[in-house]
């Protein structure tokens, strides 16, 4: 049976969507900062990630959950967000 017959009826893989990818970006870089920026920086970043609607935003833009993602985030840092 040929290749083309096979594939028939079942659908492509969905790529990613761009804005999806820049949203795990601005996420990803605000946990970086949060983690390993200088002691005003990593304050301003914790406190993006713990009440800014901004990052609410981004986190619906990649499709996360935002408590789940800030709770996930306050415990893997050191910190966390309860200051």
């Amino acid at each position: 049976m040929p290749a083309e017959v096979a594939l028939v009826g079942t659908a492509a893989p969905t790529p990613p969507r761009p804005e999806a990818a820049l949203a795990a970006a601005v996420l990803s870089q605000a946990v970086a900062d949060a983690r390993d920026g200088g002691p005003v920086q990593a304050a301003q970043a914790r406190a993006w990630l713990a009440r800014s609607p901004w990052a609410a935003f981004w986190c619906a833009v990649a499709g996360l959950d935002v408590d789940a993602f800030r709770a996930r985030v306050g415990e893997g840092l050191t910190c966390g967000f309860r200051k």
